[in-house]
């Protein structure tokens, strides 16, 4: 009986071995995985402050979404924005799979990082919409038949960030309307009179 219970012993520990040396490799490559779309799409190489890199790639048919999580310091950061180049922004919102953002508050594009309606779940560590303050800059490249828009968020309490990529193809040469820079443009003269009557007066 004592030979059977050492062999058992013996065969359960071999096996928490493999399975702890399969968990190790998964985690070694899911983080060099992300090292390496990192410096794919965001910036090669990577600069020595950025750590912590999560990342997660989306593809459909006509479009891709790529989204980074890291930590870096304020000087890399600037190295980041200075490569795109990158305008700041006023407003960035995130709310159930959509993302807005814009010049102002009022007048936004919108897409969809995650269809949380056709059953899209969002990474355990994508948080974004908690991030209430933060700055945020961008850059689009707008095509008749493609857009491509690029956005660095950084939450300066953390020093943290995110990097997202979203790029669409149109279908038959044409895009969904509500995206772009220049949409954003005509949504804020259409409204600009309005949100400056109901400021107010000194």
């Amino acid at each position: 009986m004592s030979h059977r219970i050492r062999s058992l012993a013996a065969g359960f520990l071999i096996l928490c071995a493999v399975v702890s040396l399969g968990t190790l490799t998964i985690v070694a490559y899911a983080k060099w995985h992300a090292s390496q779309l990192f410096r794919e799409v965001v910036l090669d190489p990577v600069p020595k402050s950025v750590s912590h890199i999560k990342a997660e790639r989306v593809r459909w048919l006509n479009k891709h979404t790529y989204v980074f999580r890291f930590r870096i310091s304020r000087d890399d950061l600037a190295r980041l924005v200075h490569t795109g180049p990158y305008d700041a922004i006023a407003y960035v919102d995130f709310d159930r799979g959509v993302l807005s953002y814009g010049e102002k508050e009022y007048a936004t594009s919108s897409i969809w990082l995650y269809e949380v309606p056709r059953g899209d779940r969002l990474p355990a560590w994508f948080d974004l919409a908690r991030w209430t303050r933060c700055q945020t800059w961008i850059a689009e490249k707008e095509q008749p038949d493609l857009y491509n828009v690029r956005l660095v968020l950084f939450h300066e309490g953390t020093g943290e960030a995110y990097f997202i990529e979203h790029e669409m193809r149109g279908t038959w040469g044409v895009l969904p309307s509500g995206i772009g820079k220049e949409y954003r443009k005509a949504k804020e003269a259409e409204r600009a009179p309005y949100f400056s009557r109901r400021e107010p007066q000194m």
